[in-house]
Protein backbone atom coordinates (compact mmCIF):
# COMPACT_ATOMS: atom_id res chain seq x y z
CA UNK A 1 0.00 0.00 0.00
CA UNK A 2 1.05 3.70 -1.09
CA UNK A 3 1.51 6.00 2.03
CA UNK A 4 -1.43 8.72 1.19
CA UNK A 5 0.63 12.05 1.00
CA UNK A 6 2.79 9.87 -1.49
CA UNK A 7 -0.40 9.15 -3.89
CA UNK A 8 -0.78 12.54 -5.63
CA UNK A 9 3.33 12.21 -6.72
CA UNK A 10 2.73 8.36 -7.69
CA UNK A 11 -0.55 8.82 -9.89
CA UNK A 12 -3.96 9.26 -8.15
CA UNK A 13 -5.14 12.58 -10.08
CA UNK A 14 -6.26 15.90 -8.38
CA UNK A 15 -9.57 14.92 -8.28
CA UNK A 16 -9.22 11.95 -6.57
CA UNK A 17 -7.04 13.10 -4.14
CA UNK A 18 -9.63 16.06 -3.51
CA UNK A 19 -12.00 13.44 -2.45
CA UNK A 20 -10.22 11.15 -0.62
CA UNK A 21 -9.23 13.85 1.70
CA UNK A 22 -12.97 15.03 2.16
CA UNK A 23 -14.32 11.55 2.55
CA UNK A 24 -11.47 11.31 5.89
CA UNK A 25 -13.55 14.10 7.70
CA UNK A 26 -16.07 13.66 10.05
CA UNK A 27 -19.64 13.73 8.53
CA UNK A 28 -18.09 14.80 4.91
CA UNK A 29 -20.36 17.77 4.59
CA UNK A 30 -17.21 18.96 1.82
CA UNK A 31 -17.98 15.58 -0.06
CA UNK A 32 -21.52 15.89 -0.40
CA UNK A 33 -21.21 19.52 -1.54
CA UNK A 34 -18.95 18.14 -4.40
CA UNK A 35 -21.16 15.31 -5.79
CA UNK A 36 -23.29 16.40 -8.68
CA UNK A 37 -26.99 18.13 -8.22
CA UNK A 38 -28.62 14.44 -9.65
CA UNK A 39 -25.98 12.52 -7.22
CA UNK A 40 -27.15 14.87 -4.50
CA UNK A 41 -30.48 14.37 -5.00
CA UNK A 42 -30.40 10.72 -5.50
CA UNK A 43 -28.55 10.04 -1.90
CA UNK A 44 -30.24 10.03 1.12
CA UNK A 45 -28.82 13.29 2.81
CA UNK A 46 -29.73 11.97 6.74
CA UNK A 47 -27.89 8.83 6.00
CA UNK A 48 -24.84 10.62 4.37
CA UNK A 49 -22.55 11.09 7.81
CA UNK A 50 -22.85 7.48 8.47
CA UNK A 51 -21.86 6.33 5.84
CA UNK A 52 -18.33 8.55 5.51
CA UNK A 53 -17.67 8.07 9.14
CA UNK A 54 -18.14 4.20 8.70
CA UNK A 55 -15.07 4.54 6.12
CA UNK A 56 -12.79 7.08 8.45
CA UNK A 57 -9.73 8.40 7.73
CA UNK A 58 -8.01 7.14 5.17
CA UNK A 59 -4.12 6.57 5.69
CA UNK A 60 -3.47 4.77 2.75
CA UNK A 61 -4.64 4.40 -1.03
CA UNK A 62 -3.53 2.77 -4.43
CA UNK A 63 -4.89 2.74 -8.27
CA UNK A 64 -6.59 -0.93 -8.63
CA UNK A 65 -7.57 -0.81 -12.19
CA UNK A 66 -11.03 0.10 -13.79
CA UNK A 67 -14.43 -1.95 -13.19
CA UNK A 68 -17.18 -1.36 -15.84
CA UNK A 69 -15.67 1.80 -16.53
CA UNK A 70 -15.30 3.08 -13.10
CA UNK A 71 -12.19 4.34 -12.03
CA UNK A 72 -11.77 2.11 -8.82
CA UNK A 73 -9.22 2.57 -5.61
CA UNK A 74 -7.98 0.10 -2.69
CA UNK A 75 -7.88 2.28 0.07
CA UNK A 76 -6.93 1.38 3.79
CA UNK A 77 -8.37 3.01 7.02
CA UNK A 78 -8.97 2.25 10.65
CA UNK A 79 -12.33 0.28 9.64
CA UNK A 80 -10.70 -1.98 7.21
CA UNK A 81 -9.72 -2.29 3.97
CA UNK A 82 -12.27 -0.68 1.02
CA UNK A 83 -12.70 -0.51 -2.21
CA UNK A 84 -13.81 2.60 -3.68
CA UNK A 85 -15.25 3.35 -7.37
CA UNK A 86 -15.22 6.96 -8.78
CA UNK A 87 -16.83 8.67 -11.82
CA UNK A 88 -16.63 12.43 -12.45
CA UNK A 89 -18.09 15.30 -14.56
CA UNK A 90 -16.73 18.12 -15.16
CA UNK A 91 -15.34 18.29 -11.75
CA UNK A 92 -18.35 17.00 -9.86
CA UNK A 93 -18.73 13.40 -7.85
CA UNK A 94 -21.16 12.30 -10.63
CA UNK A 95 -20.26 8.38 -9.45
CA UNK A 96 -19.50 7.36 -6.18
CA UNK A 97 -19.45 3.82 -4.09
CA UNK A 98 -17.47 2.14 -1.06
CA UNK A 99 -17.60 -0.94 -0.57
CA UNK A 100 -15.13 -3.77 1.53
CA UNK A 101 -12.13 -4.27 0.02
CA UNK A 102 -12.05 -8.15 -1.72
CA UNK A 103 -9.11 -9.62 -3.35
CA UNK A 104 -9.27 -10.59 -7.19
CA UNK A 105 -11.03 -13.70 -7.59
CA UNK A 106 -10.41 -16.95 -8.95
CA UNK A 107 -12.53 -19.34 -10.72
CA UNK A 108 -11.63 -22.44 -12.88
CA UNK A 109 -15.41 -22.90 -14.02
CA UNK A 110 -18.35 -21.15 -14.88
CA UNK A 111 -20.08 -23.08 -11.91
CA UNK A 112 -17.57 -21.01 -9.69
CA UNK A 113 -18.06 -17.91 -10.96
CA UNK A 114 -21.40 -17.46 -10.56
CA UNK A 115 -21.39 -18.44 -7.03
CA UNK A 116 -18.39 -15.86 -6.72
CA UNK A 117 -20.19 -13.15 -8.60
CA UNK A 118 -24.05 -13.48 -7.02
CA UNK A 119 -22.08 -13.79 -3.26
CA UNK A 120 -20.25 -10.53 -3.87
CA UNK A 121 -23.02 -9.08 -5.47
CA UNK A 122 -26.20 -10.32 -3.24
CA UNK A 123 -27.94 -11.34 -6.08
CA UNK A 124 -30.92 -13.72 -5.54
CA UNK A 125 -30.03 -15.80 -9.02
CA UNK A 126 -28.25 -15.95 -11.79
CA UNK A 127 -27.57 -17.70 -14.53
CA UNK A 128 -25.20 -18.07 -17.96
CA UNK A 129 -24.71 -19.77 -21.25
CA UNK A 130 -22.44 -19.87 -23.78
CA UNK A 131 -22.34 -21.16 -27.43
CA UNK A 132 -19.69 -22.33 -30.12
CA UNK A 133 -20.93 -23.20 -33.49
CA UNK A 134 -24.54 -24.49 -32.51
CA UNK A 135 -22.91 -26.35 -29.31
CA UNK A 136 -23.47 -25.55 -25.64
CA UNK A 137 -19.98 -25.06 -24.36
CA UNK A 138 -20.99 -23.78 -20.79
CA UNK A 139 -23.81 -23.67 -19.20
CA UNK A 140 -24.95 -22.86 -15.35
CA UNK A 141 -27.29 -21.49 -12.69
CA UNK A 142 -27.04 -20.68 -9.01
CA UNK A 143 -28.96 -19.26 -6.23
CA UNK A 144 -32.66 -19.16 -5.69
CA UNK A 145 -35.44 -17.75 -7.51
CA UNK A 146 -36.80 -15.85 -4.69
CA UNK A 147 -35.21 -14.39 -1.61
CA UNK A 148 -36.01 -15.54 1.47
CA UNK A 149 -37.18 -18.82 -0.31
CA UNK A 150 -35.52 -22.33 -0.83
CA UNK A 151 -36.13 -22.75 -4.63
CA UNK A 152 -33.29 -22.83 -6.33
CA UNK A 153 -32.85 -21.78 -9.70
CA UNK A 154 -32.43 -24.11 -12.73
CA UNK A 155 -30.80 -24.44 -16.00
CA UNK A 156 -34.22 -24.11 -18.20
CA UNK A 157 -36.04 -20.82 -15.76
CA UNK A 158 -37.38 -18.07 -17.69
CA UNK A 159 -35.81 -14.92 -17.25
CA UNK A 160 -37.39 -11.47 -18.11
CA UNK A 161 -35.14 -9.74 -20.86
CA UNK A 162 -36.56 -6.00 -20.33
CA UNK A 163 -35.02 -4.02 -23.77
CA UNK A 164 -33.57 -7.34 -24.98
CA UNK A 165 -36.62 -7.49 -26.52
CA UNK A 166 -36.08 -4.98 -28.78
CA UNK A 167 -34.06 -7.19 -30.68
CA UNK A 168 -37.56 -9.07 -31.42
CA UNK A 169 -39.59 -6.20 -32.23
CA UNK A 170 -36.72 -5.17 -35.29
CA UNK A 171 -36.74 -8.67 -36.29
CA UNK A 172 -40.34 -8.84 -36.87
CA UNK A 173 -40.59 -5.21 -38.52
CA UNK A 174 -37.81 -7.10 -40.92
CA UNK A 175 -40.55 -9.92 -41.77
CA UNK A 176 -42.78 -7.39 -42.64
CA UNK A 177 -40.22 -5.60 -44.49
CA UNK A 178 -39.46 -8.40 -46.38
CA UNK A 179 -43.10 -8.83 -47.45
CA UNK A 180 -43.44 -5.86 -48.42
CA UNK A 181 -46.06 -4.53 -46.16
CA UNK A 182 -43.63 -1.69 -44.72
CA UNK A 183 -40.62 -0.17 -45.55
CA UNK A 184 -37.75 0.98 -43.73
CA UNK A 185 -38.58 4.13 -44.83
CA UNK A 186 -42.26 4.19 -44.85
CA UNK A 187 -42.69 7.33 -42.58
CA UNK A 188 -45.12 8.08 -39.65
CA UNK A 189 -47.59 9.87 -41.66
CA UNK A 190 -47.89 7.27 -44.03
CA UNK A 191 -47.93 4.48 -42.00
CA UNK A 192 -50.37 5.86 -39.22
CA UNK A 193 -52.76 8.27 -41.77
CA UNK A 194 -55.79 8.37 -39.53
CA UNK A 195 -54.09 10.46 -37.23
CA UNK A 196 -54.51 13.91 -38.83
CA UNK A 197 -53.48 15.36 -35.52
CA UNK A 198 -49.77 14.59 -35.05
CA UNK A 199 -46.97 17.39 -34.75
CA UNK A 200 -45.77 18.20 -38.29
CA UNK A 201 -41.92 17.44 -37.06
CA UNK A 202 -42.96 13.80 -36.68
CA UNK A 203 -44.37 13.61 -39.97
CA UNK A 204 -41.39 12.21 -41.76
CA UNK A 205 -39.97 10.14 -39.29
CA UNK A 206 -39.19 6.74 -40.54
CA UNK A 207 -39.64 3.29 -39.35
CA UNK A 208 -36.00 2.57 -39.04
CA UNK A 209 -35.30 6.11 -37.48
CA UNK A 210 -37.73 4.49 -34.70
CA UNK A 211 -36.06 1.09 -34.28
CA UNK A 212 -32.54 2.93 -34.60
CA UNK A 213 -33.45 5.82 -31.60
CA UNK A 214 -32.62 8.55 -33.56
CA UNK A 215 -37.03 9.81 -34.23
CA UNK A 216 -36.67 12.73 -32.14
CA UNK A 217 -38.63 10.98 -29.03
CA UNK A 218 -37.01 11.75 -25.89
CA UNK A 219 -35.46 9.04 -23.31
CA UNK A 220 -38.03 9.27 -20.48
CA UNK A 221 -41.48 8.69 -21.26
CA UNK A 222 -43.46 12.13 -20.19
CA UNK A 223 -45.40 11.13 -16.57
CA UNK A 224 -48.89 11.84 -18.18
CA UNK A 225 -48.41 8.74 -20.89
CA UNK A 226 -46.67 6.93 -18.17
CA UNK A 227 -49.54 7.14 -16.02
CA UNK A 228 -51.76 6.57 -19.53
CA UNK A 229 -50.07 3.23 -20.09
CA UNK A 230 -50.83 1.77 -16.30
CA UNK A 231 -54.32 3.11 -16.66
CA UNK A 232 -55.53 0.77 -19.98
CA UNK A 233 -57.74 -1.64 -20.53
CA UNK A 234 -55.17 -3.69 -22.41
CA UNK A 235 -51.70 -3.35 -24.20
CA UNK A 236 -52.88 -2.36 -27.51
CA UNK A 237 -55.49 0.43 -26.32
CA UNK A 238 -52.25 1.12 -23.77
CA UNK A 239 -49.60 1.57 -26.70
CA UNK A 240 -51.59 3.07 -29.33
CA UNK A 241 -53.06 5.95 -26.75
CA UNK A 242 -49.47 6.16 -25.53
CA UNK A 243 -48.13 6.63 -29.16
CA UNK A 244 -50.96 9.29 -30.18
CA UNK A 245 -49.93 11.23 -27.30
CA UNK A 246 -46.19 11.32 -28.19
CA UNK A 247 -46.71 12.14 -31.38
CA UNK A 248 -48.62 15.08 -30.92
CA UNK A 249 -45.61 16.67 -28.88
CA UNK A 250 -42.77 18.06 -30.06
CA UNK A 251 -39.58 15.83 -31.29
CA UNK A 252 -36.41 16.96 -30.12
CA UNK A 253 -33.64 16.27 -32.06
CA UNK A 254 -34.94 14.14 -34.90
CA UNK A 255 -31.83 12.25 -36.28
CA UNK A 256 -29.85 12.26 -33.22
CA UNK A 257 -29.19 9.59 -31.64
CA UNK A 258 -31.41 9.34 -27.97
CA UNK A 259 -32.00 5.78 -26.13
CA UNK A 260 -36.05 6.05 -25.93
CA UNK A 261 -38.21 3.17 -25.79
CA UNK A 262 -40.74 4.90 -26.79
CA UNK A 263 -39.77 4.63 -30.39
CA UNK A 264 -40.40 0.82 -30.07
CA UNK A 265 -43.83 1.74 -28.24
CA UNK A 266 -44.54 3.75 -31.68
CA UNK A 267 -43.21 1.79 -33.80
CA UNK A 268 -45.00 -1.41 -31.91
CA UNK A 269 -48.30 0.48 -32.95
CA UNK A 270 -47.37 0.48 -36.33
CA UNK A 271 -46.51 -3.16 -36.92
CA UNK A 272 -49.82 -3.56 -35.67
CA UNK A 273 -51.40 -1.55 -38.02
CA UNK A 274 -49.61 -3.09 -41.31
CA UNK A 275 -50.16 -6.52 -39.91
CA UNK A 276 -53.40 -6.47 -38.30
CA UNK A 277 -52.76 -8.10 -35.11
CA UNK A 278 -51.55 -7.31 -31.78
CA UNK A 279 -47.79 -7.23 -31.53
CA UNK A 280 -48.06 -9.93 -28.71
CA UNK A 281 -49.81 -12.27 -31.59
CA UNK A 282 -47.53 -11.38 -33.90
CA UNK A 283 -44.12 -12.54 -31.59
CA UNK A 284 -45.96 -15.47 -30.77
CA UNK A 285 -46.80 -16.32 -33.89
CA UNK A 286 -43.91 -15.19 -36.11
CA UNK A 287 -40.95 -15.16 -33.94
CA UNK A 288 -41.25 -17.50 -31.02
CA UNK A 289 -43.06 -20.44 -32.76
CA UNK A 290 -40.92 -21.14 -35.90
CA UNK A 291 -37.84 -20.76 -33.58
CA UNK A 292 -38.88 -23.26 -31.12
CA UNK A 293 -39.48 -20.36 -27.98
CA UNK A 294 -42.05 -22.25 -26.59
CA UNK A 295 -41.09 -20.56 -23.12
CA UNK A 296 -40.98 -17.06 -24.08
CA UNK A 297 -43.95 -15.22 -23.20
CA UNK A 298 -44.50 -11.44 -21.41
CA UNK A 299 -44.60 -9.97 -17.84
CA UNK A 300 -43.38 -11.73 -15.10
CA UNK A 301 -41.45 -14.59 -15.59
CA UNK A 302 -43.34 -16.94 -12.96
CA UNK A 303 -47.17 -16.94 -12.35
CA UNK A 304 -49.03 -15.57 -9.66
CA UNK A 305 -49.04 -17.17 -6.36
CA UNK A 306 -46.18 -19.77 -7.42
CA UNK A 307 -42.42 -19.23 -7.12
CA UNK A 308 -42.03 -21.47 -10.58
CA UNK A 309 -39.83 -19.24 -12.35
CA UNK A 310 -37.47 -15.98 -10.62
CA UNK A 311 -39.13 -13.51 -9.12
CA UNK A 312 -38.47 -9.92 -10.05
CA UNK A 313 -36.02 -8.50 -7.00
CA UNK A 314 -36.54 -4.24 -6.00
CA UNK A 315 -33.71 -2.19 -4.30
CA UNK A 316 -30.13 -2.14 -3.82
CA UNK A 317 -27.61 -2.96 -1.18
CA UNK A 318 -27.54 -6.31 0.68
CA UNK A 319 -31.00 -7.34 0.70
CA UNK A 320 -32.85 -6.92 -2.69
CA UNK A 321 -36.73 -7.37 -1.97
CA UNK A 322 -38.69 -9.96 -3.96
CA UNK A 323 -41.80 -8.71 -5.92
CA UNK A 324 -44.67 -10.94 -6.21
CA UNK A 325 -45.78 -11.70 -10.35
CA UNK A 326 -48.15 -9.64 -11.15
CA UNK A 327 -48.17 -5.32 -12.05
CA UNK A 328 -45.59 -4.39 -9.36
CA UNK A 329 -42.92 -6.61 -10.87
CA UNK A 330 -42.97 -5.86 -14.45
CA UNK A 331 -43.68 -2.46 -16.78
CA UNK A 332 -46.58 -1.50 -18.22
CA UNK A 333 -48.34 -4.15 -20.98
CA UNK A 334 -48.33 -1.36 -23.11
CA UNK A 335 -44.64 -1.46 -23.43
CA UNK A 336 -44.57 -4.66 -24.16
CA UNK A 337 -42.26 -3.81 -27.91
CA UNK A 338 -39.41 -1.92 -25.89
CA UNK A 339 -38.90 -4.86 -23.50
CA UNK A 340 -41.69 -7.29 -21.76
CA UNK A 341 -40.08 -10.48 -23.25
CA UNK A 342 -39.41 -13.55 -20.58
CA UNK A 343 -37.49 -16.94 -21.84
CA UNK A 344 -35.06 -19.58 -20.75
CA UNK A 345 -31.89 -18.92 -21.58
CA UNK A 346 -32.00 -21.57 -24.00
CA UNK A 347 -34.89 -20.10 -26.16
CA UNK A 348 -33.33 -16.73 -26.07
CA UNK A 349 -30.33 -18.52 -27.62
CA UNK A 350 -32.35 -19.81 -30.09
CA UNK A 351 -33.31 -16.10 -31.31
CA UNK A 352 -29.30 -14.93 -31.30
CA UNK A 353 -28.60 -18.13 -33.09
CA UNK A 354 -30.89 -17.32 -35.98
CA UNK A 355 -29.15 -14.08 -36.34
CA UNK A 356 -25.52 -15.34 -36.19
CA UNK A 357 -26.69 -17.99 -39.00
CA UNK A 358 -28.51 -14.70 -41.10
CA UNK A 359 -25.34 -12.61 -40.76
CA UNK A 360 -23.71 -15.05 -42.48
CA UNK A 361 -25.66 -15.33 -45.08
CA UNK A 362 -26.56 -19.80 -43.98
CA UNK A 363 -30.07 -21.24 -43.86
CA UNK A 364 -32.71 -19.44 -41.87
CA UNK A 365 -35.93 -20.29 -40.13
CA UNK A 366 -37.33 -17.08 -40.32
CA UNK A 367 -37.80 -15.48 -43.69
CA UNK A 368 -35.42 -12.99 -44.09
CA UNK A 369 -32.54 -12.63 -46.66
CA UNK A 370 -29.46 -12.43 -45.14
CA UNK A 371 -29.00 -9.02 -46.50
CA UNK A 372 -31.81 -8.06 -44.08
CA UNK A 373 -30.07 -9.63 -41.37
CA UNK A 374 -26.92 -7.63 -41.66
CA UNK A 375 -29.22 -4.19 -42.11
CA UNK A 376 -30.35 -4.94 -38.34
CA UNK A 377 -26.79 -4.77 -37.07
CA UNK A 378 -25.70 -2.14 -38.78
CA UNK A 379 -26.02 1.27 -36.73
CA UNK A 380 -26.96 4.47 -39.12
CA UNK A 381 -23.55 6.15 -40.52
CA UNK A 382 -21.54 7.65 -36.86
CA UNK A 383 -23.04 5.72 -34.52
CA UNK A 384 -22.95 2.40 -32.63
CA UNK A 385 -26.53 1.24 -32.01
CA UNK A 386 -28.51 -0.95 -34.74
CA UNK A 387 -32.13 -2.67 -34.43
CA UNK A 388 -31.82 -3.57 -30.64
CA UNK A 389 -28.28 -4.19 -31.37
CA UNK A 390 -25.12 -2.51 -30.54
CA UNK A 391 -23.31 -2.68 -33.19
CA UNK A 392 -19.21 -2.75 -31.78
CA UNK A 393 -16.12 -3.25 -34.28
CA UNK A 394 -14.47 -6.22 -34.47
CA UNK A 395 -10.91 -7.12 -34.61
CA UNK A 396 -9.21 -6.87 -37.62
CA UNK A 397 -11.94 -8.07 -40.21
CA UNK A 398 -13.99 -10.40 -37.83
CA UNK A 399 -17.25 -8.10 -38.25
CA UNK A 400 -19.35 -6.50 -36.01
CA UNK A 401 -19.70 -7.36 -32.00
CA UNK A 402 -23.63 -7.38 -30.89
CA UNK A 403 -24.49 -6.41 -27.61
CA UNK A 404 -27.38 -5.30 -25.59
CA UNK A 405 -28.55 -5.06 -22.24
CA UNK A 406 -32.10 -5.39 -20.77
CA UNK A 407 -33.40 -4.06 -17.75
CA UNK A 408 -37.13 -3.91 -15.93
CA UNK A 409 -34.89 -2.21 -12.80
CA UNK A 410 -35.99 -6.07 -11.64
CA UNK A 411 -33.87 -8.34 -13.75
CA UNK A 412 -31.16 -7.60 -15.49
CA UNK A 413 -30.05 -9.67 -18.66
CA UNK A 414 -27.26 -9.37 -21.24
CA UNK A 415 -25.73 -11.08 -24.83
CA UNK A 416 -22.64 -10.85 -26.06
CA UNK A 417 -22.80 -12.66 -29.34
CA UNK A 418 -20.05 -12.52 -32.68
CA UNK A 419 -21.63 -13.49 -35.67
CA UNK A 420 -18.00 -14.70 -37.43
CA UNK A 421 -17.60 -16.99 -35.13
CA UNK A 422 -20.76 -17.98 -34.22
CA UNK A 423 -20.55 -17.77 -30.42
CA UNK A 424 -22.76 -16.10 -28.05
CA UNK A 425 -23.09 -15.80 -24.58
CA UNK A 426 -26.55 -14.91 -22.58
CA UNK A 427 -26.44 -13.80 -18.66
CA UNK A 428 -29.47 -13.32 -16.58
CA UNK A 429 -30.19 -12.12 -13.08
CA UNK A 430 -33.04 -11.55 -10.96
CA UNK A 431 -32.47 -8.31 -9.99
CA UNK A 432 -32.24 -4.82 -11.84
CA UNK A 433 -29.51 -2.08 -10.06
CA UNK A 434 -26.05 -1.53 -10.69
CA UNK A 435 -24.48 -4.59 -9.04
CA UNK A 436 -26.93 -6.60 -11.34
CA UNK A 437 -25.47 -5.20 -14.40
CA UNK A 438 -21.73 -5.35 -13.01
CA UNK A 439 -22.40 -9.36 -11.89
CA UNK A 440 -23.28 -9.93 -15.55
CA UNK A 441 -20.72 -8.38 -17.24
CA UNK A 442 -18.05 -9.96 -15.33
CA UNK A 443 -19.71 -13.05 -16.24
CA UNK A 444 -19.65 -12.72 -19.80
CA UNK A 445 -15.99 -12.03 -20.01
CA UNK A 446 -14.95 -14.46 -17.70
CA UNK A 447 -16.90 -16.66 -20.45
CA UNK A 448 -15.54 -14.32 -23.48
CA UNK A 449 -11.84 -15.13 -21.90
CA UNK A 450 -12.21 -18.80 -21.71
CA UNK A 451 -13.80 -19.66 -24.83
CA UNK A 452 -10.70 -17.48 -26.12
CA UNK A 453 -8.26 -19.33 -23.92
CA UNK A 454 -9.50 -23.07 -25.62
CA UNK A 455 -8.46 -21.19 -28.81
CA UNK A 456 -11.41 -20.81 -31.10
CA UNK A 457 -11.74 -16.73 -32.26
CA UNK A 458 -11.92 -14.45 -30.07
CA UNK A 459 -15.38 -13.17 -29.06
CA UNK A 460 -14.15 -10.17 -26.47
Amino acid sequence: MIPVLLVALLGLDAPAQRVIDALSEKGCPRLFAMLSPSFQKAVPSERWPAFCDGVGKVTAIERAGDKDGWPTYRARSATGEWEIGLVFRSDLVEGLYVRPWRAPETARTLDEKLAQVGARHHLPGIAARASDHGKVVAEAAWGVRKRGDKTAVGKGDRWHLGSDTKAMTATLAAMLVAEGKIGWRTTVAAALPAWKDLHPGFAAVTLEQLLTHRAGLAHDTPKDVWAGLWAASDPVAGRTEAAHALLRRSPSKIGAFEYANDGYVVAGVILERVAGEPWEALMKKRVFAPLGMASCGFGPPATAGTVDAPWAHRGSGNAPEPVAPGPDSDNPPGVGPAGTVHCSLADWGRFVEEHLRGHRGEATVLPIAAAEYRHLHEAPAGGEYAFGWAARPGKGDTGPQLVHDGSNTMFYASVLAVPSSDRFILVATNRGDRDAAQATHEVLDFLAASMAAAGAPTAK
